[in-house]
C-alpha cells in the first residue's frame, strides 16, 4: 500500500504539480534566473504559479482518493459515485480551495492569487491523469497470471522397524539365557539386569520361540492316517 501511494501515485502527483508550476511561470514571462520576489514584475505571476501548485496538489489528492478505493478491481466495477461520504469530502475540498483562490481577504494569508481560465485548465486534468494511471496499473495486475504455490516437500520414508535395543545389543548373554528358559527374576539376580529389561528380554525370547515353532509346524505337518481303499479289509 505504501509503495503504491508513495512510489507510484506520489511520483505522478509530484510530476504534475511541478509541471503546472513551471508552465504557469513560463506562460507569465519567467525565465530561469529572473527575480520573482515581492515588488518585482513577476510577483503576481509567481503567486499564480504557487496557487496552481497548491490547487494541483488538491486535484491530485482527489484523483488518488478515487484510485485507492480498490486494490485490483476497476473503479467502474464498484461504481464511481457509490461512496457518498467521499463525494461529500471532495465537494468540501473544492469549495475550500475556491475560497482560498478567489476570496481576496484570504490571498494575503495563504499567499495565493486568483486564477484565470488558462490556469484552471492546466489543473483540471490532474485528477483524471492520476486515476487513469492507477486504472492501467490495476489492469496490468489483473492480467498477470497468479503465482503458483511451491509443492510441499515429499515426506521422508518411515524408518524400518527395529528390535528393541535391550534385546539385541545391550544384554547378549541375557538374551541367550532367556532363550534357554531363564526367567526374568533369575536374570535380574544373576546378571544384575533391571526387572523391566529382564521382562522385555524374556518376552522377546518367548515370541521368537513361538514364531520358530509355528514355522516348524507349517513346514513339517503331523502324520495323517492313511485312508483305506474301498473293499480293503482292515487288519485287526
Amino acid at each position: 500500500m505504501l509503495a503504491r501511494a508513495w512510489g507510484f501515485l506520489g511520483v505522478i502527483c509530484a510530476v504534475l504539480v511541478m509541471a503546472g508550476f513551471l508552465v504557469t511561470l513560463t506562460r507569465g514571462g519567467w525565465h530561469p534566473g529572473d527575480a520573482t520576489g515581492s515588488g518585482t514584475a513577476l510577483d503576481s505571476v509567481y503567486r499564480q504559479a504557487t496557487t496552481v501548485a497548491w490547487l494541483g496538489i488538491v486535484s491530485c489528492q482527489i484523483g488518488t482518493a478515487f484510485a485507492v478505493r480498490t486494490q485490483r478491481a476497476s473503479l467502474r466495477s464498484v461504481g464511481v459515485f457509490s461512496n457518498r461520504p467521499l463525494l461529500g469530502g471532495i465537494a468540501f475540498s473544492l469549495a475550500f480551495a475556491a475560497a482560498i483562490v478567489y476570496v481576496r481577504a484570504l490571498h494575503g494569508l495563504f499567499t495565493t492569487a486568483a486564477l484565470g481560465p488558462a490556469e484552471l485548465l492546466t489543473v483540471a486534468p490532474f485528477p483524471f491523469v492520476v486515476w487513469d494511471a492507477d486504472e492501467l496499473r490495476k489492469a496490468a495486475v489483473r492480467r498477470r497470471p497468479p503465482a503458483v504455490a511451491p509443492a510441499p516437500p515429499a515426506a521422508a520414508p518411515a524408518p524400518a522397524p527395529t528390535a528393541p535395543a535391550s534385546t539385541t545389543g545391550h544384554h547378549p548373554l541375557a538374551v541367550l539365557l532367556a532363550r534357554h528358559g531363564w526367567t526374568g527374576r533369575r536374570l535380574t539376580e544373576v546378571l544384575g539386569v533391571s526387572e523391566h529389561t529382564a521382562a522385555e528380554i524374556v518376552a522377546h525370547a518367548r515370541r521368537t520361540a513361538a514364531e520358530h515353532g509355528h514355522r516348524a509346524d507349517h513346514h513339517h505337518p503331523g502324520h495323517r492316517p492313511e485312508a483305506h481303499r474301498p473293499g480293503e479289509r482292515t487288519k485287526p
